[in-house]
C-alpha cells in the first residue's frame, strides 16, 4: 500500500534560472514602479495585514526579494526598524533600494535561499518574491531556524489562479501553488498564521502589445529564456484576444496570496 502524501509539497521544488530572472529585472528596474500596479496594491495590502497582526515596531527586519524597495518604503515609514536589511538577487536594486529608504536599509545581493539570514534578525519579511524559489518549502523552514519563538514572518505569494491566462494558452510559467498548500508548508515549519488573505487583481490593457509591454516592464517573463519569433508572438497574441477579450480590453489575472505568520514553540 502506498502510504505516500501525494499532497505534500514540503520539498517541491521547480527548476528556476536565477542568471536569467535576475536579467529579466534588471532590465526592468527602470520602469519596474510605473508598471507595477498590482505589486504596489499587494505591498499596501500585506502592510494592513502587518499592523493587523501587531507586527512589532522597532525591530531587526531582513527583507527578501526586495526589488525597487515598494515593500522597503513601507517597512521604513510605517514600522520604524531598529535595522533593516535589504535583499535582492539583482545588484541594480542597491541604488533605488538605498533612495526609497533614505539610506536606512543595508543592501545585500544574493541568492535569499543559499544565502544566510543576517544574526539577530527578529523579523522576515517578503513582497511577491518567494514564488520564484525553487523550494518554498525549504525556504520557510530556514526562516524558522533562523527566528527565536515569537518571531514574524510576513510575505506575500501568488496563488494556483495567477496568470493563468497565460497558461492556459499554452505558455511556461512558474508552479504556483494554492494557499491551502502555503499554510500546510508553514506549518510544517513551524509556524502559526496569525493573518492570511487570498486574494484576486484583474488588469485589462487595450490591445497584446501593451500587454507584452507589461510582461518586459515587470518582467514578469523571466522564465522562457528563447525569444519569440514574429509567428510565435502573432499566435500568442492571435489567442489571447480571441478568448480574453472583455468590453473592457484583455483581461490578466493576478492571484495574490498574504500570510502573517508567528514562529511557534
Amino acid at each position: 500500500m502506498d502510504t505516500t502524501n501525494k499532497n505534500d509539497n514540503a520539498n517541491k521544488t521547480q527548476n528556476i534560472d536565477k542568471h536569467f530572472v535576475a536579467t529579466c529585472f534588471g532590465k526592468a528596474i527602470g520602469t519596474y514602479d510605473a508598471n507595477a500596479i498590482v505589486q504596489k496594491g499587494v505591498a499596501a495590502e500585506l502592510a494592513a495585514l502587518m499592523r493587523k497582526a501587531e507586527f512589532p515596531i522597532g525591530a531587526n527586519i531582513y527583507e527578501v526579494g526586495a526589488g525597487t524597495g515598494l515593500m522597503t518604503a513601507r517597512l521604513v515609514g510605517e514600522f520604524a526598524p531598529r535595522h533593516i536589511v535589504a535583499n535582492d538577487l539583482c545588484w541594480g536594486c542597491k541604488e533605488p533600494i538605498l533612495r526609497v529608504s533614505n539610506g536606512k536599509a543595508e543592501f545585500k545581493s544574493g541568492d535569499a535561499e543559499t544565502a544566510p539570514i543576517p544574526e539577530e534578525t527578529e523579523a522576515v519579511v517578503s513582497c511577491s518574491t518567494v514564488h520564484w524559489f525553487e523550494n518554498m518549502g525549504a525556504f520557510f523552514r530556514k526562516v524558522s531556524a533562523a527566528l527565536d519563538v515569537g518571531g514574524y514572518f510576513a510575505f506575500s505569494s501568488f496563488g494556483s489562479d495567477n496568470l493563468k491566462e497565460v497558461r492556459e494558452i499554452g505558455q511556461v510559467g512558474l508552479e504556483y501553488m494554492t494557499i491551502a498548500e502555503h499554510g500546510k508548508m508553514l506549518a510544517d515549519a513551524g509556524f502559526d498564521i496569525v493573518e492570511s488573505a487570498d486574494g484576486t487583481e484583474r488588469i485589462f490593457f487595450p490591445d497584446s502589445r501593451a500587454l507584452l509591454r507589461h510582461f518586459r516592464a515587470t518582467g514578469v517573463g523571466g522564465v522562457r529564456h528563447d525569444k519569440w519569433d514574429m509567428r510565435e508572438t502573432l499566435h500568442f497574441c492571435h489567442e489571447y484576444e480571441k478568448r480574453f477579450h472583455c468590453p473592457r480590453g484583455l483581461t490578466l489575472t493576478y492571484n495574490p496570496l498574504y500570510f502573517v505568520c508567528v514562529k511557534r514553540n
